[in-house]
């Protein structure tokens, strides 16, 4: 591989053996003005080299020849390498220097060879001087050999047969390059194919081959081609290396830096050929020499790190940097080995371009190794992806077969519902009746059998209630609905529905509050009643003690000055529960023991959940003394000012003013008596019909106030039948019995308009309630209830105490219990005697009964 090079002239032999003189003499005319007439009394000095520099300056060498043979020779004389814009000869001509004619411009071969050549002919023992002239603007090294003719062409056969050779092979391994670049689309092939062509084509282009073979006739452009690929040399390479030695992974640094260089000497490469502006200042030396310098360490301490290949490409650039290196070094005049001529520079870079090939065979083996080894780790995703989707499916599936499930139990507890509300409407509907039609004397009997048959029917309904809370807290659809309330009254009244259950297991219940009467807030009632009384009844039924305190307290948040903190506890004097229990009463259908298998294990669980949902928590402890305490807090809004005396836990009887006429529909017979019946007591005129269309033939015989109709009915429902009613153009109120819990959180459709929807059981005073607020009438409450604390001195009018006193000669425990709760219904002021009364019964404690009974009421 040739380089052009600002370089020396070196003084060399004729190179061939024939008496031909071997000195060299050069003289440097600065100006480069000086005639060849007057050049030959100037000074020539013999020297071994000479620099020569680009300039205006011309070198000139004069070549003293001589023949000491005896016969006349004729030799050719060669000054190469060719590539000098004006290269002419001239002799002596008497004083003179005579042209000879053989100017040698750089297109031109004679003799049909690349080589400049000047055939010289000596007589026997004659002497000859030739002189050179040779312009520094085109100079890069000279070198002068005489030959004989038949040798000369010889020696252009041989070279000619290796330069194909060489050629060849390395123009052989840029088209394998390309097409494997194109079989792997590995970018490293591209870049081996680069290189190598570049060498190739600036030999190539440098001795001439591409001014013979590719483009005859264009002269600057051979010139130019050498230039231009010899700057493509270093580029390709430091591209190569990146790819090859990975450095984007091992040497981050490294590939940057190379690979920006690379591509700036690329562009600059570009710029050259088309003629566009190029690199300025010193820039376009030392980014090569930079780069290559990179080159060179990036090597090394790859081979020294041990990296894949990294050892013979090392090997591979140590040796084509050597071989360029006595190229640059043989231009200079540095040194010249006979021994290393231009062939072997030529196997040098082919052995060079083999280690390559090498080098690249190898990576590209470990890229289709790590490519196979991605595709089958990509497989092996794809077949996780697919197992993944089945599973995904799979789970879609169970997750709709679990929702269809979920539905078709709340399907399932909603008809349930519905089955064992509706006769419950009719048990406790007509219990309640009877119990408010029995007088206050006589008739005890009945009294206890009808209130059994009211408190069976609030269980069941509890236990009900218990089960659709459950449903609606596993699907997630647990509501507040926070109004209006007075913790005194809420209290009071989860006390008197537990007296009875108290009193049947002789347990005392107690309010214990901590702060005045009279707070209110903003809270659902309806729930934190449910909670106490869940906790209550617990308390009572499996504590084994006989005394439950039921104690609560308000205080301000420190955080939020407008919420109040609630706070909670029911505690019994029983054995408490131990440690290995506590967590399993709060799981569904769980209980605390064998002994203990009452309710279905829903009330704590639903309890938690209501309270959770009020921002609370629901605990649990053993007392350090003795029984357990259950506990909770909660923060809602405080209320100022009375609440509205609807509000309140008076119960509605009837109304004031007109009588109003209603019509109930519902295909119950017993639902539509009781219905009928209860209205009826408190003051209503009640037309009834039995399905949806005989409800319509009602409407159309005479008008009424106001409708109740049950939801689900043969034929028309209670929503289709408000639609036809409105069609026909009817505006009166509506009110929905339901008892099926959905029915209660569907909304109304566009077209109906339902004044309330009322959920079944319902008691008949808050059937009442809602109907006043409908119809807007003043209703008319029942007499104040009984304070939670009634005096206990208050004693019964005179029969019944008589009644008590044969009770208690003939020992009937189970009279006294009908007396008591006969007493603390008919005569709510004596009721805290009839329950002294009942205690002390149950406690065989005649001394207190005698003490209560008094001298005149002791039994004989």
């Amino acid at each position: 591989m040739g380089l052009l090079w600002p370089c020396a002239v070196p003084a060399m032999d004729m190179g061939h053996p024939g008496g031909w003189q071997r000195a060299f003499e050069s003289y440097l005319d600065v100006s480069g003005a000086l005639p060849a007439g007057q050049i030959a009394q100037q000074g020539f000095i013999a020297r071994e080299r000479v620099m020569a520099r680009h300039g205006d300056g011309v070198w000139w060498l004069r070549l003293p020849l001589y023949n000491s043979l005896q016969q006349p020779v004729t030799r050719w004389l060669q000054i190469e390498p060719a590539r000098l814009a004006d290269v002419q000869f001239f002799a002596p001509d008497g004083s003179q220097l005579a042209h000879t004619g053989a100017g040698v411009p750089l297109a031109q071969r004679p003799l049909d060879s690349r080589a400049v050549l000047l055939p010289v002919s000596l007589p026997a023992g004659g002497e000859r001087t030739l002189y050179v002239r040779i312009e520094h603007n085109s100079a890069t090294a000279v070198q002068a050999r005489a030959w004989v003719p038949e040798e000369f062409s010889h020696h252009e056969r041989r070279l000619d047969f290796f330069n194909a050779l060489q050629f060849g092979a390395m123009l052989w391994f840029a088209a394998y390059g390309v097409l494997a670049f194109f079989s792997s689309r590995q970018p490293a092939f591209l870049y081996f194919s680069l290189l190598v062509a570049s060498c190739a084509l600036v030999d190539i282009s440098f001795l001439q081959y591409g001014l013979q073979y590719f483009w005859p006739g264009a002269a600057a452009w051979n010139l130019r081609a050498s230039l231009i690929f010899s700057s493509l040399l270093l580029p390709a390479a430091g591209l190569l290396v990146t790819r090859l030695l990975n450095m984007r992974h091992h040497c981050p640094l490294g590939h940057t830096l190379i690979n920006s260089l690379s591509w700036i000497l690329l562009a600059d490469t570009v710029a050259r050929l088309f003629g566009m502006p190029r690199l300025p200042g010193l820039l376009p030396m030392l980014l090569p020499i930079t780069l290559l310098v990179s080159l060179a360490g990036w090597s090394v301490r790859a081979a020294w790190q041990g990296l894949p290949g990294a050892r013979l490409l090392l090997l591979a650039f140590a040796l084509t940097w050597c071989v360029t290196l006595y190229g640059i070094g043989k231009i200079l005049g540095w040194w010249l080995l006979p021994s290393l001529n231009g062939l072997s520079m030529n196997w040098a870079m082919l052995l060079s371009s083999v280690m390559m090939v090498r080098v690249l065979t190898d990576t590209v083996r470990q890229f289709r190794l790590e490519r196979e080894q991605a595709r089958a780790e990509v497989a092996e995703a794809r077949l996780a992806l697919r197992a993944q989707a089945l599973r995904a499916r799979e789970l879609a599936l169970e997750k709709d077969a679990a929702e269809a499930a979920s539905q078709a139990k709340s399907t399932f507890l909603a008809h349930l519902s519905h089955e064992l509300r509706t006769p419950l409407h009719s048990i406790l509907g007509y219990s309640a009746l009877v119990l408010q039609d029995i007088p206050a004397a006589g008739y005890s009997m009945l009294t206890r059998r009808a209130s059994a048959i009211q408190r069976s029917g609030r269980h069941l309904l509890a236990l009900i209630d218990e089960l659709l809370d459950y449903a609606r807290g596993e699907a997630g659809r647990l509501v507040l609905a926070p109004q209006p309330l007075e913790i005194d009254e809420l209290l009071n009244s989860v006390l008197d529905e537990m007296r009875q259950l108290a009193h049947s297991h002789n347990v005392t219940l107690a309010l214990h509050p901590d702060n005045p009467p009279g707070c209110q807030v903003m809270a659902d009632g309806l729930r934190l009643r449910q909670i106490l009384l869940n906790l209550v009844s617990n308390a009572c039924r499996h504590s084994g003690g006989d005394r439950v305190l039921l104690q609560w307290r308000v205080a301000p948040q420190r955080d939020s000055p407008e919420l109040l903190s609630l706070f909670f506890a029911v505690s019994d004097n029983g054995s408490g529960i131990p440690e290995a229990d506590r967590a399993r009463i709060f799981r569904s259908f769980e209980q605390r023991g064998a002994g203990y298998q009452q309710g279905v294990g829903l009330g704590l669980p639903i309890a938690r959940q209501w309270v959770n949902l009020m921002g609370g928590e629901l605990g649990c402890e053993n007392l350090p003394e003795k029984g357990c305490r259950f506990y909770f807090s909660v923060a809602v809004p405080g209320l100022a000012g009375p609440l509205n005396e609807t509000t309140a836990s008076h119960e509605v009887r009837g109304y004031q003013g007109p009588v109003q006429h209603l019509l109930v529909v519902d295909d119950t017979p017993e639902n539509l008596d009781l219905l009928c019946d209860g209205l009826t007591a408190a003051g209503f005129r009640v037309s009834r019909a039995d399905s949806g269309e005989a409800a319509l033939q009602r409407l159309a015989a005479e008008p009424v106030d106001a409708v109740i109709t049950d939801q689900r009915m043969p034929g028309l429902s209670g929503r289709a039948l408000l639609r036809a009613a409105r069609r026909d153009g009817y505006s009166m109120p509506w009110l929905l019995l339901s008892a099926t819990v959905q029915g209660m959180s569907a909304m109304p459709d566009d077209d109906t308009d339902f004044a309330a929807i009322l959920l079944k059981p319902i008691g008949m005073s808050a059937l009442v309630r809602e109907l006043c607020r409908v119809l807007d009438l003043e209703p008319s409450l029942a007499d104040d209830p009984p304070p939670v604390t009634p005096d206990a001195t208050t004693r019964p009018d005179a029969a019944a105490m008589a009644r008590l006193r044969q009770a208690v000669q003939v020992g009937a425990l189970s009279d006294i219990e009908d007396w008591s709760d006969e007493i603390c219904r008919t005569q709510p002021a004596a009721s805290g005697f009839a329950r002294r009364v009942l205690g002390a019964a149950r406690a065989l404690d005649m001394a207190a009964l005698e003490q209560l009974l008094g001298p005149a009421d002791r039994p004989a």
